[in-house]
This record gives C-alpha cells, structure tokens and sequence, in this order.
C-alpha cells in the first residue's frame, strides 16, 4: 500500500463521523482516538470533563505551583468538586463549570474552551478547499480532541458565542477583544459608560446584568498579549491578528493549520520541559506511567499518548 493510499484511507475514516457528545470522530463507543487515549467519558463535553479540568489545574502554573492571581481560584481546586469558598465546579449538562457560590459576587464563571476548531462540521468543509493539504488536515483533525487543545474562558458573557462566530477560530476573537483591550487600561475601566459609546462586539452576547462582570474581568488585563498570555501562554498575538485579515479560503485555512501546529507544538514542548525539570522515575521519564495523559500527532502524523503530573512520588528518581 502506498503512502498515497494510507492518506486516503485515513481521510475516509476522519470523515466517517457523526454528531454527539464526541464531535471530533466517531468510533462505536462514540469517542475518538484523543478522547480514548485521554479517557474523557461520553457523558462529558470533552473540553469542559474531568479530565481537563485535572489538565488546567496542570498547565495554568507556574514553576512555584501557583496560578495567575486572575485564576487563582484554581490553586484551591481539589477532588471533592469545591474550588474555594467563592467557587465550586459543578456539571451543568455535559460540562464541567466553575461556578461562582454566590451570585451576588461579581466575578466571572469559567469553562473550557476548544481552541481550534476542526470538529465533524468544519473537517467535512475544510476537505473540499481546493489545493489542501490533507494530511496537515487528517493531523488537525486528530488534535480536534487533545488536551493541547483546551483552554478556559470565560463563561460569563457568553464569550464562547462571540469566539464562535465563523469558523469559531480564535484569530477572530482575539481581534473582537483587542478592540477593547486596546484602549488605555486607566481609560477603560472608569465607567461602564465607554462601552456604550463604541460598538464592542466581545460583548456582544452579554445581558444586562452580567455587562459588568465580565467588563470589570477584562478590566483587569492590560492588553490583548496579557490576556492571551495569562489564558494561551500566546506571547505575541500579531499572527493570529494578521491572519483575520485573510479572506482567500485557501490561504487562511493554509495559515490556520499552521497555527494551529504551531500552538500546540509549543503547548506540548512546554510540558515536556516541565517533566524534564521535575522528580520523576524512568516510567514516567519514559511516558509509561498510569497517571495523567494528553494525545497528540505531531507534524510527522506520528500520533501518542504522553504522560503529565502535578505531584509524582516516584519510589527511585533519576
């Protein structure tokens, strides 16, 4: 069988989807390869399960096993569901959401948040673009569902529908929250009145109550690279600003493939170089422990299963 065929085949198989709790690809338990390596149950939204929750407790600290101070809710997040006294995770539906206790608080729900989309609806679209790489495709396709590819936001506000205009892509988002963003911090969170003279459309699908939560949240960020750092680990935004700009099809999806690889390349390396710098034994040096695991298929189309801790005891450390 050539390598042509194998591609072909492999395209056939990612199209053989069908819509539910998994959206990425369809096996008979309903769950693609990511959801399976990564053990995320059917009864969950995948982004917003146990599991990545276990894996933003993880990847939102710093060296000193400590959150931003914007999410530091999550410091105090542990197995019995409470988070602290202001928070507490509790499933609405099939999502895991970080809830704030009590209402009269203002500040911000969170969930998670599937950073590149090549779910069913948008692979079954990406396919048909003339010129396009399918096996950089078959390759996204297959991260669709990895842990790499979460993060939380904001559920308040509704900013989930905002990034979700289009092809749900965060080049998009990212330049709907600059325009806010981009104004003086001093200058922004005066008054709630600023948003009333401008048309923001980050805030597009808030309610009248919830305007100012989410405003006094984004308040606390000094500019687009703040907040993309503080949630993305994204130095620099400009990329993903620039590409919104690009209306040949075949040229953005080209570049958004590329960011994408390149997001979760950088994701990947980041963990890995945090297992390098920690205790642990050869099984997990190695990536053959039981504990926490994330899949992905890297740009040689070589897909795996690596391993991730927040508190590995090995018996014998090398």
């Amino acid at each position: 069988m050539t390598d042509n065929e194998k591609i072909n085949i492999e395209v056939v198989e990612m199209t053989n989807f069908k819509e539910g709790t998994c959206t990425a690809c369809v096996e008979e338990e309903g769950r693609c390869p990511a959801c399976k390596v990564q053990d995320i149950g059917e009864t969950y939204d995948p982004d917003s399960s146990d599991k990545a929750w276990e894996y933003y407790k993880h990847v939102y600290k710093d060296e000193k096993e400590k959150c931003d101070k914007r999410l530091e809710f999550l410091n105090k997040l542990n197995g019995d569901g409470k988070i602290d006294t202001k928070y507490q995770l509790k499933k609405k539906s099939n999502r895991l959401i970080a809830e704030t206790i009590d209402k009269t608080i203002p500040i911000p729900d969170f969930a998670g948040d599937t950073m590149f989309n090549f779910k069913h609806g948008k692979y079954s679209s990406f396919i048909k673009v003339s010129g396009i790489d399918t096996n950089q495709l078959v390759r996204c396709a297959k991260n669709h569902h990895s842990l790499l590819n979460f993060s939380l936001m904001p559920k308040t506000g509704a900013m989930n529908n905002v990034k979700g205009a289009r092809y749900d892509d965060p080049c998009n988002f990212f330049v709907k929250l600059n325009k806010y963003l981009c104004i003086p911090k001093p200058i922004r969170s005066e008054s709630i009145s600023i948003i009333f003279k401008d048309t923001f459309e980050i805030f597009n699908h808030a309610t009248y109550l919830n305007l100012p939560v989410i405003k006094n949240f984004l308040d606390e960020f000094v500019s687009l690279d703040d907040y993309c750092k503080t949630f993305y680990n994204i130095d620099k935004t400009y990329k993903y600003l620039e590409l919104s700009k690009e209306n040949v099809i075949d040229k953005w999806l080209k570049q958004y493939m590329d960011l994408a690889e390149d997001y979760w390349e950088m994701r990947h390396k980041q963990l890995q170089n945090d297992l390098l710098k920690s205790n642990l034994c050869q099984s997990c040096k190695q990536g053959d422990c039981n504990c926490h695991h994330y899949y992905y298929t890297d740009r040689d189309g070589t897909s795996k299963s690596y391993c991730y801790h927040d508190n590995c005891k090995p018996e014998t450390s090398i």
